[in-house]
């Protein structure tokens, strides 16, 4: 952090460690601690047991059930009578595999709690299992060998009734099997993964249908299944591979499930709709329950701690602690002398969206009648049901369970704001903002299903789901106001939240690498407001496995490979990781990753960055438009990579402009007083910094290179130009086809010809070898390439007859680096045609030749064969980029130039006919076009007859700008 004056701001928001002064009492009037106040202990985990029985210490096995499958994950449910009974849990060791085990007891109060991974000297154990220190543990039944288990843990169930066993896994689809000292009734619940049988498992089982159940929803069914209901009655009947919703009309009662080609052939299926859990006795199922909750207005939950949420909210929402919001809302206009007193971070509030302009819109909005079943919530559909609560029947219902209130960051907003002590902020120190957020968290996760995932992620176990609502919603309120509230909200919020945290731990990184991302605000958050020291040890440790998946390159991938846009979500999480944590594991990986995409960028002479984007592999949009802002305005003084893209006013003259127009944006939004405003938290208001601008725009650096970042990326440094090749093929084939087929037609509206925007921004790579970048240091970016279509990349483009296109083949193309010698060879073929081609680049001081080559394997007849050079054009060139091409029906060259007559100009060996295209499509926003120039090749080719066409690029009028001008 540089000096900058806001070491105090970043202790407010982002410090791990918090001293809390709640009253245990639970009363009203309670501020933050100031400055330097003695920190407070971390939230105590442990919760009264029954005392160790006299086990019995033989190590012999009365029963084992195993072949249970983690898919992701699974729960057993034991019946547990007055003899306390030990067990062994054993999980395979699968190459790479994490795990988790969770052990209840009939109170849902946790008795064992185990986390193992490679490399970890011991498993992570917490609370400690005191039940059964130094007792043997029960054999294998099997007799089967336990040495290369990945978790090995001994567990006691001790009191009368049902303790859950949960495990899920990293990987899916490990092995699992428990070994108990009693045979006990049991129940299995795959969660909202897939279910199938178990080791020595019946083809008839038993589900209780517990109050309030509506439907029951069966997906991914593999094998026969007949679902029959308490009267024998056959209420869905399936066979090999499909789907079925089952009506419910009865409740409290059972169905049995009978599987009728078991265990001939295996079965699979996925459920949602109520917990679901699969018994082998009716007398087990009617025990088990389907593990839910009776309230005492009949409404039905998944979970104990929901039945404390539920007594608790009422009182929450007492007047004396959560205030009456006409007399707590300021006008932000009361703070105006404030405001502009340092307008350009000021400014930041509005610009990004943070806290302060949406209190007031949040207290209006809060429902907090604590007889209304949407208490605590931001808002009411108008067809609400009164009567009955929203959460009940296990279905999903609009903006209820993972919306936080029903308004995505309202809760953020009112928790942040009491925190922050800004001489802008009328709301500093109000705990009343506390509880507000803490019972729209606490309203929302009655929703929380027995699979401790939202309903709506019911059907799906993909991780980036749910984790993006804990990043993004429920995580940062938590941490933001947990530790300011008393025992027994702070208890049963984070018991609630931390059901989810351990249930995603285990999360696989996923190919969005933005979706895990969210992981590390997630960990970081919980540990803020829990202050518990394992899970801050679990959220490091997180980070440098999260860290560890980063590209060879650098990056962090984006559906299988880079993405200049998408990285934005990654880079942004990173950089509140580090803020909350300062784990350097983070910021050195974010540097790599700003490194990599920083070279496919270049400064614009009149300002701004553009840069090519043809290698990306989501989004069509370049690492300029990075979503979210990307670590931009978080870490700009901790990172040289990042504070180029600062844009920090160089002189006085300029300083005072962004200051003049930072005070107009703050005038108009305090004279508006905003009802709602996107965003939560004050990360770049906190965070803003004099940007550190020790670093140096790979094209401005003094002195020639030639970089290859591990076969994905050569960047090339000249005097006279910049320029970079996409020379790797990260993206999967299964990924790469789909988006390829589509885009062979043309664009809808004739979007490459008549300037239309791009409205839909999800396209995948289009690279072959083409250039996605030439800059010159006069002119700015010439040769910009993008993913949007074949006539916006730098390439080959076939047309066939029936109006269909081709282009390179993205896994074909091969590179053959000679930097010796300054050259590249590209070497590949046109996808679904029988043409190959070599493109050899050389990088000469003052220009770069291209010789082309295309052979025919077979006779090809075409409509036409282009080479496609793509041309930066629209606001992002303030100076201009005309396009100047010779009239006739062949030219040998054309030039791209501003209004200052600097530019780019195409030299051909031979004239070629040429098509100029200057209305190409226009980016999303508006804020640049892509234009062309087409290069006539030969559209008939004989077998073994090859067409060449060989041009340089050369920079045109203009100095050199220096490395201090950018």
């Amino acid at each position: 952090m540089s000096a900058s004056g806001n070491s105090r701001h970043i202790a407010a928001t982002a410090l791990l460690v918090f001293t809390s002064l709640a009253d245990p009492a639970g009363a009203a009037g309670y501020r933050p601690p100031p400055e330097g106040q003695t920190p407070a202990t971390a939230l105590n985990w442990t919760t009264p047991r029954p005392p160790r029985p006299a086990f019995d210490t033989a190590a012999g096995a009365a029963f084992e059930l195993g072949g249970l499958s983690a898919a992701p994950a699974f729960a057993v449910y034991l019946v547990v009578g007055d003899a306390p009974v030990r067990g062994r849990a054993l999980i395979r060791n699968a190459k790479g595999d994490r795990a988790m085990l969770r052990v209840f007891d009939a109170e849902e109060r946790l008795t064992h709690w185990q986390y193992v991974e490679p490399g970890l000297d011991a498993p992570i154990c917490h609370p400690r299992d005191a039940y059964v220190d130094g007792l043997p543990p029960p054999a294998p039944a099997k007799g089967e060998s336990v040495k290369d288990a990945l978790l090995d843990a001994h567990v006691a169930l001790v009191g009368r009734g049902v303790h859950q066993l949960r495990v899920q896994t990293g990987t899916p689809w490990t092995p699992a099997r428990l070994v108990l000292t009693a045979r006990l009734p049991f129940g299995v619940s795959f969660q909202n993964g897939d279910f199938s049988p178990w080791q020595d498992c019946p083809n008839r089982l038993y589900a209780y249908v517990p109050p309030r159940a509506e439907r029951l929803e069966l997906g991914r069914v593999e094998g026969a299944v007949r679902v029959l209901d308490d009267r024998n009655r056959v209420l869905c009947e399936t066979g090999g591979k499909g789907a079925a919703s089952v009506q419910v009309e009865r409740t409290d009662c059972l169905w049995t499930f009978e599987f009728p080609d078991y265990p001939r052939k295996r079965w699979k299926l996925r459920a949602w709709g109520f917990p679901l859990i699969l018994c082998t006795t009716p007398e087990a199922a009617r025990a088990i329950r389907a593990s839910v909750e009776v309230l005492p207005d009949g409404s039905v939950v998944s979970h104990k701690f929901q039945r404390r949420i539920a007594e608790l909210l009422p009182a929450m929402l007492a007047p004396r602690y959560i205030g009456k919001a006409d007399e707590l809302i300021v006008p932000l206009s009361a703070r105006k002398e404030a405001w502009l007193r340092d307008p350009r971070r000021n400014r930041q509030m509005f610009v990004y969206g943070a806290s302060l302009p949406k209190v007031a819109y949040a207290l209006r909005r809060q429902i907090v009648d604590p007889t209304d079943p949407w208490s605590g919530k931001f808002y009411k559909p108008s067809k609400a049901s009164a009567s009955r609560p929203p959460w009940d029947g296990y279905l999903p219902v609009g903006g209820f369970g993972g919306s936080v209130g029903g308004d995505r960051h309202a809760a953020d907003a009112l928790a942040h704001a009491a925190l922050l002590d800004e001489p802008i902020n009328p709301y500093y120190g109000k705990t009343e903002l506390f509880y507000r957020a803490a019972a729209a968290c606490l309203r929302d996760l009655l929703a929380l299903s027995e699979a401790e995932v939202w309903p709506k992620n019911g059907p799906d176990p993909y991780p980036g789901g749910m984790v993006f609502e804990l990043g993004q919603l429920h995580l940062p309120p938590f941490g933001a106001a947990a530790p300011w509230l008393p025992d027994p909200i702070r208890a049963v919020w984070a018991e609630a939240v931390r059901r989810m945290v351990d249930r995603a731990y285990t999360d696989p990184l996923v190919t969005c690498r933005n979706q895990s991302a969210h992981h590390l605000v997630s960990y970081a958050q919980f540990a803020r407001g829990t202050q518990d020291p394992v899970y801050d040890r679990l959220c490091r440790l997180w980070a440098r496995r999260f860290a560890a998946g980063a590209q060879p390159a650098g990056y962090h991938m984006e559906a299988t490979g880079p993405c200049g846009s998408y990285s934005g979500l990654t880079h942004g999480c990173m950089a509140m990781y580090y803020r909350l944590t300062g784990d350097r594991a983070i910021l050195d990986s974010l540097a790599k990753s700003y490194r990599f995409f920083n070279h496919t960028v270049a400064p614009e002479p009149a300002g701004g960055v553009l840069g090519g984007f043809n290698f990306n592999c989501r989004i069509g949009e370049g690492p300029f438009g990075e979503q979210g802002g990307g670590a931009k305005g978080l870490l700009d003084d901790a990172l040289p990579e990042v504070g180029l893209w600062a844009g920090w006013p160089g002189t006085p003259e300029k300083l005072r402009a962004s200051e003049a127009r930072a005070r107009e944006t703050i005038l108009k939004q305090l004279e508006a007083e905003p009802k709602d405003f996107p965003g939560g938290g004050d990360w770049r208001f906190v965070c803003f910094a004099k940007p550190d601008t020790s670093g140096v725009w790979p094209a401005l650096e003094p002195a020639p290179f030639m970089r290859d970042f591990n076969g994905e990326l050569l960047a090339v440094k000249r005097p006279g130009y910049y320029a970079v090749v996409f020379t790797g093929k990260p993206m999967a084939e299964w990924a790469y086809r789909g988006g390829h087929n589509l885009r062979r037609k043309p664009m809808p509206g004739d979007a490459e010809n008549t300037g239309k925007p791009m409205k839909d921004l999800h396209f995948g790579p289009i690279c072959g070898g083409g250039l996605s970048l030439f800059w010159t240091p006069a002119y700015g970016a010439a040769l910009m390439a993008a993913n949007w279509s074949a006539l916006s990349h730098h390439g080959l483009v076939a047309f066939r007859e029936d109006g269909l296109r081709d282009w390179e083949e993205y896994h074909a193309t091969k590179a053959d680096l000679d930097a010796a010698n300054s050259r590249l060879t590209m070497t590949g073929r046109i996808a679904s045609l029988p043409l190959r081609y070599t493109r050899i680049y050389r990088f000469e001081p003052d220009r770069l030749t291209i010789d082309l080559t295309v052979e025919a394997e077979t006779d090809v007849a075409l409509a036409r064969l282009i080479e496609n050079v793509p041309l930066a054009a629209g606001r992002a060139k303030s100076r201009g980029a005309e396009i100047a091409a010779p009239e006739a029906d062949a030219a040998a060259q054309f030039t791209v130039a501003d209004s200052a007559a600097c530019g780019v100009r195409f030299e051909l060996a031979e004239p070629r006919p040429l098509h100029v295209c200057r209305s190409g499509p226009v980016a999303q926003y508006g804020n640049y076009q892509i234009n062309r120039v087409e290069i006539a090749l030969p559209a008939t080719l004989k077998k073994g007859e090859s067409a060449r066409l060989a041009y340089r690029l050369a920079p045109v009028g203009g100095p050199v700008a220096s490395a201090g001008e950018p």
